[in-house]
């Protein structure tokens, strides 16, 4: 069992990334963690094992089955804790070499209890997330997505007693989020306890436990009285009164919610979670989507009509081979779906390179400012305009911040905005995969502005989640184009459904707002 108490870290760069998080998770439980990018889901599951950069100051208790283990080193816990997610191993290794098993380790910590074995062989670990084929790629030659799973996978066949998963869904494509999701709760029913830091809600509630909604804290020093953060929806509704306003609950970092009974306070609703509500759906396995599935058979024909495939042309040629040439309208946001990241990847290079698109400048070790200055300067635009573009998206970002000092979201939504002030025509790379749903929101506010101002945003995802609202979807497969449409005029010929759309099968694509309608239309058709 793992206990947190008081857990508060501060880092010299940002100050205060985490303040008040306390916690217990036991043996054969999957603990999630959640917010905002930024909210400190990720340094939370650093301080635990107190692998923190230098400078930074943790405080709090973290027990161990009984053994504090505040004090100790990152190494005595090998073996004990594992800590897998979107992370960079040593790339002159083999994929297969993350997968190799080795000899039972020996800590220091004399009251460590012994491993528990493996639950299932490297062989079938391999095969659940499509490894079996590429264990002898170098993983510097590996796509993110690959060597996400295979780094997930040497983490369960580790077997320790805790593990920290720190963002696994994101790099992934749909199909290997929900073998991963598959795989983790098996070993949670096995007995290893899980601490998971996710953003991919519509995945993670399915196999979670409880879930813990963090809340950015005050910049302060630990120790020092931390001044409460609301969420700004929470703020705008309890102005008027703060001497009678309720507090948050949990200001700083929420309270344990049995995962099918929280609802989100700072971030938004996944369209299952919203489905479920609104068809009264309670209990463990309510946003399921197997069982909404059969909650939704008499209303998926009470939605609104299917749209009619899109037919548009337009002023843009979008160049995916020598053979293969798209129109696109101008201000328009096309959705380009891959099958897999490899494809992502080839479309963009293809894409870029056909069109002479430049890459706005991010460097990493430059502050927000500079980089703006930089990229007014090389656009030709006013002073201050870029930086205001981005303080408007993203409030909380300050322009004296080192850019690699931020959250891998914040960094991601950075770099996603400065690619839309770059040129007239601009492609964005699986631009979601890091963000939060609140984020995520208010970057496609931000591309609907561009596409306002006369700006053609193509948006190349292997993110399915996002493909229902889309205005236009364009589906590749292996450099060909399979179908164009609206997603919900051509759902059988996606790569792969949102999870949404296997609750609404074997109909098609709906979005949680026509569900919702149809169930709504029922109810009133059968109160009459």
């Amino acid at each position: 069992m793992l206990e947190v108490t008081d857990l508060a870290v501060w880092y010299p760069t940002r100050g205060l990334a985490l303040a008040g998080l306390s916690f217990s998770a036991s043996d054969g439980q999957i603990l999630l963690l959640t917010g905002r990018n930024g909210c400190g889901t990720s340094t939370a599951l650093a301080a635990i094992v107190a692998d923190l950069p230098a400078g930074s100051r943790r405080q709090g208790a973290v027990v161990l089955d009984g053994v504090d283990i505040s004090g100790a080193h990152p190494d005595d816990l090998d073996g004990i804790i594992a800590t897998v997610g979107d992370v960079d191993p040593a790339r002159s290794l083999r994929i297969g070499d993350l997968l190799h098993v080795e000899g039972p380790h020996h800590s220091s910590l004399e009251s460590a209890a012994p491993r528990r074995p493996a639950l299932l062989s490297p062989e079938q670990i391999a095969n659940e997330l499509g490894l079996d084929g590429h264990l002898n790629d170098r993983v510097a030659d590996a796509t993110r997505s690959l060597r996400a799973r295979a780094v997930l996978a040497a983490g369960l066949l580790a077997a320790p007693r805790l593990l920290l998963a720190d963002q696994p869904l994101a790099p992934m494509e749909s199909p290997w989020r929900d073998a991963a999701c598959r795989l983790l709760r098996a070993h949670a029913d096995a007995g290893m306890t899980i601490v998971w830091a996710e953003h991919h809600l519509i995945h993670a509630l399915a196999v979670a436990d409880h879930v813990i909604e963090l809340v950015r804290p005050s910049n302060q020093v630990p120790g020092s009285r931390a001044v409460g953060t609301y969420p700004d929806e929470y703020r705008r509704e309890n102005h008027a009164r703060p001497r009678t306003a309720k507090p948050y609950p949990g200001e700083h970092t929420g309270l344990a919610h049995p995962a099918w009974q929280w609802r989100p306070r700072t971030i938004p609703w996944t369209p299952l979670q919203q489905v479920a509500t609104a068809l009264g759906l309670t209990g463990p396995g309510a946003d399921d989507p197997n069982r909404l599935h059969d909650m939704l058979a008499p209303v998926l024909g009470q939605g609104l009509r299917q749209p009619p495939a899109h037919r548009d042309t337009g002023q843009l040629t979008l160049v995916l081979n020598d053979r293969e040439k798209v129109l696109v309208r101008d201000d328009q946001m096309l959705r380009l779906a891959c099958a897999t990241g490899e494809q992502a990847a080839i479309a963009y290079d293809e894409f870029t390179a056909a069109n002479a698109f430049t890459l706005a400048p991010t460097q990493p070790n430059r502050t927000l400012a500079d980089i703006c200055r930089f990229q007014d300067r090389r656009s030709g635009r006013p002073k201050g305009s870029t930086w205001a573009q981005i303080h408007d998206a993203w409030p909380q970002l300050r322009g004296s911040d080192v850019l690699a000092r931020h959250s891998a979201g914040e960094q991601a939504l950075v770099t996603a905005l400065l690619d839309l002030e770059s040129g007239t025509v601009v492609p964005l790379l699986d631009a979601g995969q890091l963000l939060d749903g609140w984020t995520r929101d208010r970057l496609l506010e931000h591309v609907a502005a561009q596409q306002r101002a006369g700006r053609t945003v193509v948006w190349i995802t292997t993110d399915a989640e996002d493909l229902p609202a889309a205005e236009r979807v364009i589906v590749t497969d292996d450099g060909q184009i399979a179908a164009d449409g609206r997603a919900t005029a051509i759902a059988d010929r996606l790569p792969y459904p949102p999870r949404l759309a296997v609750a609404c099968a074997p109909r098609r694509i709906m979005t949680a707002a026509e569900v919702i309608a149809g169930a709504e239309y029922l109810a009133t058709k059968e109160a009459s």
